[in-house]
């Protein structure tokens, strides 16, 4: 293929010049399996979104704009070289130029993997904000919805289920904590092994309920609509209410309520 193949297809010309260059996805490494998110005091901050939800993607958008240097946001970003997850760090917050129109997307998450990221976010005085941001495989809704309905667990799934009991049970740290939960537009039919988004949610809720993971020094539950350019609204308003209007019409109701009755 040419550029000039895609003359009049309505791409735009610097996706087609990106498409031509074909770079490569980023490669993530492996870390160490987490035992336990570090003592120092820092605020925490999780993720949660099933395979394809976005979820990923999200998180390096974040990452890139605390690195951008964007003093709306922060004079700089200082990334702990300790973290388990400094690599994966590194690489999110790199994903998305803010000068850039076209960027890649990243792969998804191994199914045992938790990458735990800290960084400090710097203001124009000197002062610096201590975050550790901790990204949750999706493959984990399909472990914990496993459990809840007493189906069978492989190794993977088992020691997935174990590294999440060890930050966020049995070695909690007494840190301040953040836990956003990612559902992705539009994926209310895609079904995954059988079973669609809000089912895995729901399942998920009910486990981290059970576990008692948000009982104590959770501060905020965001839920983050992911893919939400794909809402057909006449402004951001309009936007906002129909994503809310969808929540409620497409199934989330249940997960919803059962989030607001845990907080």
């Amino acid at each position: 293929l040419q550029p000039q193949d895609f003359l009049g297809s309505g791409f735009d010309q610097d996706f087609v010049n990106m498409l031509m260059k074909n770079p490569p996805a980023p490669k993530f490494t492996t870390p160490q399996p987490l035992t336990a998110i570090s003592s120092q005091l820092s605020d925490e901050v999780y993720f949660w979104g099933l395979p394809s939800s976005g979820k990923s993607a999200a998180l390096g958008a974040i990452l890139s704009v605390a690195n951008s240097g964007d003093e709306k946001i922060a004079s700089f970003m200082e990334k702990n070289t300790n973290s388990q997850g400094y690599d994966y760090m590194n690489k999110l917050s790199n994903l998305f130029h803010l000068d850039d129109s076209v960027c890649t997307f990243p792969p998804g998450t191994d199914t045992r993997i938790i990458y735990e990221m800290n960084f400090k976010l710097y203001t124009e005085e000197n002062v610096y904000h201590d975050i550790t941001f901790v990204d949750l495989a999706g493959e984990l809704f399909r472990c914990m919805y496993n459990k809840i309905a007493n189906l069978p667990l492989n190794v993977d799934q088992s020691e997935a289920l174990t590294s999440l009991d060890n930050i966020l049970v049995s070695n909690v740290t007494s840190n301040q904590k953040i836990h956003v939960f990612v559902i992705e537009y539009g994926a209310e039919n895609r079904e995954y092994e059988g079973l669609p988004q809000k089912d895995y949610l729901d399942g998920a809720v009910h486990y981290i309920a059970d576990a008692g993971i948000l009982k104590k020094n959770t501060d905020q539950i965001y839920v983050l609509v992911t893919k939400a350019d794909k809402v057909e609204a006449t402004d951001e308003n309009d936007r906002k209410n129909k994503i809310k209007e969808y929540l409620q019409d497409e199934g989330y109701a249940s997960f919803l309520r059962q989030l607001q009755d845990i907080c």
